[in-house]
């Protein structure tokens, strides 16, 4: 059966025979694992569909679980980050992490839609990526069931308000006032944050809202990298997500 579908590759690995084996992230399937013949080593515009940062339509022959690429289309081309180093690094960093972090043939067009529109934003001038890259995995987290309640303390249930001191339990991924923080066993101090009430609001917004209603915001340096680094140790200790490859291009900047 040959089934056409919009996607985004996230890597290309080579195989034997000159085949390609493609991770792509699709509207209709998810992420998928899909095999080509194709090459790729044209610069034609029509194998841009075989790299990462485009958006196609690709038709695909499926057999069960069996995908191999036929063809594939171009609908849009977001080569243009790459001239911005800082922005193609962390473009490149949340390719990697939807990668790792998305289940196989799992369908979740709501996040395909936010993976387009968090491209579509970045590949414009004048925009905080860094920030939008935030909210990105703030959504990507939600959706898949992996992001703590930041709007009530995991064991009263309270609904934290500006008055609250609010603790972050990175180690078990939870959120809780003062009042519980005393009372559970925590052994390891340095992995609580001590978070604000304005800095759990703005975790909120940007998790809640649509990318676009902020592609422009300026945060305070410290409470925007409080927040990235946060989420970074998050990722580490909760997902395993650590030691990124697009990370060491950092290095050769």
């Amino acid at each position: 059966m040959i089934i056409t579908t919009e996607g985004i590759i996230f890597k290309s690995v080579k195989t034997v025979n000159n085949r390609l084996m493609l991770s792509v992230f699709t509207r209709k399937f998810g992420k998928i694992n899909v095999g080509t013949g194709l090459s790729g080593k044209n610069k034609k515009k029509t194998e841009l569909f075989l790299k990462p940062f485009t958006l196609s339509n690709y038709h695909i022959y499926k057999n069960n679980d069996f995908f191999n690429l036929n063809y594939g289309d171009v609908k849009k081309s977001y080569f243009d980050i790459g001239a911005d180093v800082d922005k193609y690094i962390m473009a490149s960093s949340i390719l990697e992490i939807s990668e790792k972090i998305l289940p196989e043939n799992v369908s979740s067009p709501k996040l395909f839609d936010d993976l387009v529109e968090y491209f579509d934003l970045i590949s414009q001038k004048k925009v905080n990526y860094s920030l939008i890259s935030i909210s990105y995995k703030l959504k990507l987290l939600k959706e898949l069931g992996y992001l703590p309640d930041f709007k009530s303390c995991v064991y009263c249930n309270k609904v934290f308000d500006s008055d609250d001191e609010i603790f972050f339990n990175l180690l078990e991924g939870e959120i809780l006032c003062n009042k519980c923080k005393k009372t559970q066993d925590i052994s390891n101090d340095t992995l609580i944050y001590d978070l604000k009430f304005d800095i759990v609001g703005i975790i909120n917004f940007l998790t809640d809202k649509s990318m676009e209603t902020f592609k422009s915001l300026l945060l305070e340096d410290e409470i925007q990298s409080r927040i990235s680094n946060m989420l970074t140790s998050y990722l580490r200790h909760h997902l395993s997500i650590d030691n990124l490859k697009s990370e060491s291009l950092f290095d050769c900047r």
